[in-house]
């Protein structure tokens, strides 16, 4: 697991991952958790190797919460809200025919 960042340094991290790959946010799943391998690989069905995916540690599940919201209203999809107390990984993928919102 990556360190604990910043508020501003996830939301920087997430933008320039997808821009640089030039996906647009309504291709992008967002999403909190406190088990970020099971929920990309076995909940969502991500590709390890193949599949474009960041994962983010932030301070809170509350601060996870704000950066999710912010990712969903410039349009990737995701559960607002989601997660519990112990939810303060930030996860995103490129959402592809094969993978499971």
């Amino acid at each position: 697991m990556k360190s604990i960042m910043e508020r501003q340094q996830i939301i920087r991290s997430i933008t320039a991952f997808f821009e640089d790959r030039g996906i647009t946010w309504n291709k992008v799943y967002i999403g909190v958790t406190n088990n970020a391998e099971k929920r990309l690989f076995q909940d969502h069905n991500v590709d390890r190797r193949e599949d474009d995916y960041i994962v983010c540690q932030s301070r809170s599940a509350d601060e996870a919460r704000t950066i999710e919201g912010y990712f969903q209203e410039l349009g990737a999809s995701g559960f607002n809200g989601g997660g519990n107390d112990t939810s303060s990984i930030v996860y995103a993928y490129r959402k592809r025919g094969y993978t499971i919102e």
